[in-house]
């Protein structure tokens, strides 16, 4: 196994670490593209003049999510599933987790920015 920091973040399955390792690759190509391609733009024809840390909070964004997209969709996080059937279903779970999850932060961050203009004894 190869020294690195990534190896912290990466899961121990041998064949998942190493798509893991290509799509980020991917992403970090295609970072690079779109840099090239926005500064050329900028340069010649286009004078957007974003703020450079606006740009960095994008490009992590993006990676991230290209990240995230590639390796839910690679379907590579359902090994143990051999069929269809027990795919959709595995599917179907996530998707209820995910809603779950979205519902309990929207909740969580509601109450968070609420709780603090009216005052905790008023919105009890």
């Amino acid at each position: 196994m190869i020294r690195s920091f990534l190896n912290f973040f990466l899961p121990d399955d041998e064949y998942k670490r190493m798509k893991m390792v290509y799509i980020m690759a991917e992403a970090a190509f295609l970072t690079t593209g779109i840099l090239m391609l926005f500064s050329f733009l900028n340069l010649n024809w286009f004078k957007w003049g974003l703020d450079g840390s606006l740009i960095m909070f994008l490009i992590a964004v993006f990676i991230m999510f290209y990240t995230f997209m590639r390796y839910i969709f690679s379907g590579i996080e359902h090994t143990d599933i051999s069929n269809e059937n027990d795919y959709s279903k595995q599917r179907r779970k996530s998707w209820k987790n995910s809603l779950r999850f979205g519902l309990i932060f929207f909740v969580a961050s509601f109450v968070s920015k609420v709780c603090p203009l009216v005052g905790w004894k008023q919105w009890i």
